[in-house]
């Protein structure tokens, strides 16, 4: 027994090295696009997890009909304006950011690489970014807080048990979150077929349709062997049902949570001016325009047209966040033309992680500061603070 799993580890430890190998004389391993970094994903990712990440609900029509609706909105070029002092600092909440985006909350991001986590909590700190710490992280809100020295907020799921969110959001508290996300689009866990079909489980099993994915992705299978399979780090071990209730929380309770945190309360998850518009009466101090990466409904509207329509209506009453469909710099500063206060990104996180570690994250949130300076230039502005409607050239909605 022992003899055959030397052999097996050996010669999954040689595929690996030629893997290396083979990628230092490929050249440049900057990361150039999202869509590069997605291609390199899929081909180092087993299916199971790829279709996780990359997967949306139903026929993905509404995930892709939003990206069509990014793609298609116009920006008004300007010329003959200095803008050799371009910045792209941002403050939201009183909390100042180098860049104009941070990372918005993901559960389970070991799946993708062991050192996920680590690396997004290394990015808050190096970059003074935020970095959204999901309920079902692979590393405990403490030690995320640790590691980001400060620089995350804590997103807070609410499943079939009101006393653990509790105490979850006690816990925030004790370890100096200053900022609580309430995710409320997760009433019951959207149906995305893809990862149905490739056999994505959690808790995580062993068929052997799994093995077999495992086994022709050796380095993401060695890398996990010696770390473990990934748990749901602020849960006791296995007692996370990814499957169960979470439409328990109601108005009621957003107002309980009001009371009850006294720090800045964020709530993500609104597609429905009228849900926005009465949130902001609760004194809530940011709303999060989210699809959730198009991952609940697929006959979503779409979140950028939503953020239109949202600003409009609530105007200065509280802050607004936007995440869903953002893959470039130009996303980025149509979502803050459009109305949004800051910016979350998703999966170009994941994909770059997935793809080169550590440095392809941080090749990833370079390129797209760098494009977001670029685009600011073409339209004659030096502060993405400035960015408003008056940078739109054309809407594809009303």
């Amino acid at each position: 027994m022992f003899t055959k799993t030397y052999f097996y580890r050996t010669k999954m430890y040689k595929l690996v090295n030629i893997e290396r190998l083979m990628e230092t004389f490929a050249g440049n391993r900057y990361i150039y696009s999202y869509d590069e970094a997605r291609k390199v994903a899929k081909r180092k990712l087993p299916h199971f997890i790829f279709e996780y990440i990359d997967g949306a609900a139903g026929s993905e029509f509404g995930e892709q009909r939003n990206r069509n609706c990014i793609r298609q909105i116009e920006l008004k070029p300007k010329a003959l304006i200095n803008v050799r002092d371009i910045s792209t600092n941002q403050t939201i909440l009183k909390e100042r950011s180098t860049i104009p985006f941070g990372i918005a909350p993901m559960g389970m991001c070991q799946f993708v690489s062991p050192n996920a986590d680590r690396h997004l909590a290394s990015l808050g700190k190096d970059k003074k970014i935020p970095i959204c710490v999901s309920t079902v992280a692979s590393t405990s809100l403490e030690r995320y807080w640790e590691l980001s020295e400060g620089n995350s907020w804590f997103q807070l799921y609410v499943h079939s048990d009101i006393e653990f969110a509790k105490n979850l959001v006690k816990r925030a508290a004790d370890t100096g979150y200053k900022k609580l996300i309430l995710t409320v689009d997760v009433p019951a866990l959207g149906r995305r077929p893809r990862e149905e079909i490739a056999g994505f489980k959690v808790p995580f099993r062993l068929t052997p349709k799994i093995f077999l994915d495992c086994a022709i992705h050796p380095r993401w299978s060695i890398a996990n062997l010696f770390s473990g399979i990934p748990q749901p780090g602020n849960f006791r071990k296995n007692a996370f049902d990814r499957s169960g209730g979470r439409g328990i929380i109601d108005w009621e309770f957003l107002k309980k949570l009001r009371n009850m945190w006294k720090d800045d309360l964020i709530v993500k998850g609104i597609l429905n001016v009228d849900d926005a518009i009465k949130i902001a009466s609760y004194g809530v101090d940011a709303i999060q325009i989210s699809g959730h990466g198009g991952r609940q409904l697929d006959s979503m509207p779409s979140p950028i047209e939503i953020l239109y329509h949202v600003k409009k209506q609530v105007k200065n009453k509280c802050k607004l966040i936007f995440d869903t469909g953002i893959r470039s710099g130009e996303d980025i500063v149509k979502a803050y033309s459009l109305g949004a206060d800051f910016v979350m990104i998703g999966r170009p996180a994941l994909m770059a992680i997935a793809a080169f570690e550590k440095k392809g994250l941080y090749e990833m949130v370079n390129l797209l500061n760098h494009e977001s300076k670029l685009t600011m230039a073409q339209l004659g502005e030096i502060k993405i603070s400035n960015l408003s409607m008056k940078n739109i050239s054309k809407l594809p909605f009303k």
